[in-house]
């Protein structure tokens, strides 16, 4: 009977934490992105952040000419706002911000070192913004800063899901050894 009593618990105790997990996935922590490899030079090769993105930093110039990259998961039909700066002289450059229809929603907008370049529009329907950095001046880097928020019910993770089904799988086995 105390084998039971303990394995109850332990039950109860995997299915808090796998709510827990579940509930926690939804919510997205400020991350930043750092150029390690080039990111895409084209809309159509636009390099994906990670969901919570809310700054990256990248380079531009000579033969890299432009980077693109995707944020996705933002809440649909929200205000963003955005930041470009440069801390490289002598470069200046213009950042855009397009749907995934390739359709302008806002900029371009010119920055250099002595001046920020930023602007402000609504989130698509589909919660994803691809931003166009194109150095037009010298080589230098770039640090472009989003504000949006991300939607509150973004598909779960493969690991959360994972987690969740051991749990369930847990709670149904010891309910049928209960039985037996």
């Amino acid at each position: 009977m105390q084998k039971t009593a303990r394995l109850k618990k332990i039950a109860r105790h995997l299915l808090a934490t796998t709510c827990l997990t579940v509930a926690a996935a939804g919510i997205g922590h400020a991350t930043t992105l750092n150029e390690s490899t080039d990111f895409g030079n084209t809309f159509a090769l636009a390099t994906p952040t990670p969901l919570g993105t809310d700054v990256v930093n990248g380079n531009v110039g000579g033969a890299d000419g432009q980077d693109f990259f995707v944020f996705s998961g933002l809440t649909p039909f929200a205000v963003f706002s955005y930041v470009v700066s440069t801390t490289s002289s002598p470069f200046a450059g213009d950042v855009t911000v397009f749907n995934t229809s390739n359709s302008t929603l806002a900029g371009p907008t010119f920055f250099q070192l002595t001046e920020n370049g930023g602007g402000a529009g609504f989130i698509p329907g589909d919660g994803i913004l691809v931003v166009g950095i194109d150095g037009n001046e010298g080589t230098g880097n770039y640090s472009f800063s989003l504000t949006a928020p991300l939607d509150p019910s973004p598909a779960p993770e493969p690991s959360t899901m994972v987690g969740l089904g051991l749990g369930l799988a847990g709670g149904l086995a010891l309910k049928r050894r209960q039985k037996a």
